[in-house]
């Protein structure tokens, strides 16, 4: 296991900046990273979230000296209904992650982000989460993202009213958490026809 925790932060080491692994009481007892002392996370509420609600959770903090930073935690459960055995957490660079989201997008005139399950903004291709914390998403994508829990779906496209304009979307949950990844784009400023069918299709946003 450590193996492949120190192989996976060498390998992505432009986002991810250290993965941590936790017993359920809180204590590390693996790092990515060298340290004097284990850190107890049995208080962080990240931590805490992921321990006792048995989903993947995630809080980005931020810093005057460098990029935000996500703090995310998955329980690892080896039987269904029982308490997990580790929390695996990680701390990765929004700086880098947005970078690639804003390539994903350059050619197009939408709107990308990553968000939560309760609609959050973790990152967006507009950088507006750097000026601003706490963003939520549209209303209409975050009632989109309870009806793909409630219905159990991955991904959903469509249009809506929005602040007296029409917008295309597309939504997509991040494979294995509770995250999403979502596109919006004014319908009023899609030209070219071949485009306005391309906005109504599911936009490729999987790769993340």
């Amino acid at each position: 296991r450590k193996k492949i925790l120190l192989s996976i932060a060498k390998s992505s080491s432009d986002i991810v900046r250290e993965i941590m692994l936790a017993d359920y009481t809180g204590r590390e007892i693996f790092s990515t990273k060298k340290k004097a002392f284990p850190v107890n996370y049995s208080q962080n509420p990240v931590f805490k979230n992921a321990h006792y609600e048995d989903i993947s959770v995630g809080a980005v903090s931020y810093s005057s000296d460098e990029p935000p930073q996500l703090l995310i935690a998955e329980p690892v459960i080896k039987l269904k209904g029982k308490r997990p055995d580790y929390i695996v957490l990680a701390r990765l660079s929004l700086g880098e992650l947005n970078r690639q989201l804003l390539a994903i997008v350059q050619e197009t005139a939408g709107t990308m982000a990553l968000i939560d399950s309760g609609g959050q903004i973790i990152c967006d291709s507009k950088y507006n989460y750097l000026f601003s914390a706490g963003l939520f998403a549209p209303q209409p994508i975050i009632e989109t993202i309870k009806m793909l829990n409630l219905k159990n779906m991955d991904s959903y496209k469509g249009s809506f009213l929005y602040n007296g304009s029409n917008f295309l979307f597309s939504i997509s949950r991040v494979k294995s958490t509770d995250w999403f990844v979502y596109e919006m784009m004014d319908e009023s400023g899609v030209v070219d026809h071949s485009l306005y069918k391309w906005a109504r299709k599911t936009v490729i946003i999987g790769v993340i």
